[in-house]
């Protein structure tokens, strides 16, 4: 978990099953500490982990880096033979990938087992 004063970011992971793993993001995501999750998910990489789930429940705002942030990983693990998949998206941000017409590139499914099934039937 990482956030401190106005740029709270938190993240967590866990595996879910083996090979999958939950990224759940609260907090707001901008150019304040867009990197903090870069070094998380770039941490799960190094690890030979590609498919995650990412959990935005918890997220109050997303910047454009935030955006950038998150297409960068993307393709990462897609180059490997993943996905990220984005699970319990609130509807603000929901909009923000609605409008920036990120919703027709990325994948989502309303809970984690949901998500998680997108990657066994892949």
């Amino acid at each position: 978990m990482v956030g401190t004063g106005e740029d709270q970011l938190y993240v967590h992971t866990r595996e879910i099953r083996p090979g999958i793993h939950e990224v759940r993001i609260e907090g707001t995501l901008d150019f304040s500490n867009a990197g903090r999750l870069e070094s998380v998910l770039n941490g799960l990489f190094q690890k030979g982990i590609y498919r995650l789930v990412v959990n935005l429940s918890g997220v109050k705002y997303v910047s454009s880096v935030g955006l950038g942030c998150l297409i960068s990983s993307l393709e990462v693990a897609t180059q490997n033979d993943g996905n990220l998949v984005f699970t319990e998206t609130p509807p603000d941000i929901q909009s923000v990938f609605n409008l920036s017409g990120l919703a027709h590139v990325l994948r989502f499914a309303e809970n984690e087992a949901k998500a998680v099934e997108q990657f066994t039937i892949a």
